[in-house]
């Protein structure tokens, strides 16, 4: 812009385009529809190529544009003090392992849990009831779903997440090659991505671990469902000092101290659930990677006096001593 303002503008299109399988193995839960694909699975299970369902069972989002920003400003115009400052929004993608478990839901890798009654034993352990097994690579449309059976499915309007991230830095060249910089960091973690059980068994007087799949509100049809869904949220502040001296007459030095806040409603990068289904403000807190303090230090001395001629420099020339300093408050902890 002029001899002491630089801007930098852009953007990155990156549009999600969502996980397919060759063989249509996954599904998206969708509460008020039937599937005509499996016509008797539970209401709310549908599949990829049931219609108006696309492929990847979410759609597709072209409209993915991250922008980028970034200034630096030579305040007095003598190349001492410095202003820069940036913005970016970044796309995140969807952690692969959490795609894993749809090989497991039903009619594909059918997992059932069967509890013991009046009517089956070890010898007829499937009466009545439908036996599942062996379950077929490409299950008919009228392959049976047994009851409490485990699926595994998408959010219907589930969306890869985004981050924002933005920082502030003032810097100064004083005398004797030192630097002196001050930076505010930050960003903001959207849509981030979680896991959590959609039909988690609701609490009663006298309810035993037995009574785990009755208690379920969306029983018998479904039993363990676990939902992958785009809702978190996360934060970070961060103040950030660092003095430096940068490389004179032998010796060269960089300090830092961060002290920062990190909050998030879940940590993990493979969609692991939540802790209380139904409140996810149960688990906003500090990050598990969260440290208040951090503070570095690192120097390097060239050892004078040294011969610098002759054999003596071949031995004896060239040393120099060096060190790193790592200070850091801990992690959370939990039993």
């Amino acid at each position: 812009m002029s001899r002491r303002l630089t801007l930098d503008l852009g953007a990155r299109w990156e549009p999600f385009i969502p996980y397919t399988d060759s063989l249509d193995k996954i599904a998206v839960w969708r509460p008020a529809e039937q599937s005509t694909r499996y016509r008797n699975a539970p209401k709310g299970v549908i599949f990829a190529g049931d219609p108006t369902v696309p492929k990847g069972t979410v759609p597709t989002v072209w409209r993915n544009l991250g922008p980028r920003v970034g200034f630096a400003w030579d305040v007095f115009g003598d190349g001492k003090t410095a202003v820069r400052g940036g913005y970016g929004m970044f796309f995140d993608w969807l952690n692969t392992i959490s795609t894993n478990s749809h090989a497991n839901q039903a009619p594909f890798g059918t997992v059932v849990t069967v509890f013991g009654n009046a009517n089956n034993s070890f010898n007829n352990p499937w009466a009545g009831t439908t036996n599942p097994f062996p379950a077929s690579l490409n299950p008919p449309a009228t392959v049976a779903f047994p009851q409490f059976t485990s699926q595994f499915f998408y959010a219907a309007d589930f969306c890869n997440p985004y981050v924002q991230s933005w920082n502030l830095t003032l810097e100064r060249e004083l005398p004797g090659s030192f630097m002196l910089r001050s930076s505010y960091a930050a960003s903001k973690g959207t849509r981030l991505v979680t896991g959590r059980e959609l039909n988690s068994a609701i609490y009663a007087v006298g309810a035993t671990t037995a009574t785990t799949n009755q208690r379920r509100p969306l029983g018998p049809a479904l039993g363990t469902t676990p939902i992958i869904e785009s809702v978190d949220n996360s934060t970070f502040h961060a103040l950030q000092l660092t003095a430096e001296r940068r490389f004179s007459k032998g010796l060269t030095a960089l300090a830092n101290y961060q002290f920062a806040k990190s909050i998030d409603d879940t940590s993990q990068n493979k969609a692991t659930g939540v802790t209380r289904t139904l409140s996810q403000a149960f688990d906003k807190g500090l990050a598990e990677f969260h440290r208040a303090h951090v503070f570095n230090f690192s120097g390097l001395w060239e050892i004078p006096g040294l011969p610098k001629t002759g054999v003596a420099r071949f031995f004896l020339g060239g040393w120099n001593l060096n060190g790193i300093v790592n200070l850091y408050t801990g992690q959370s902890f939990s039993v």
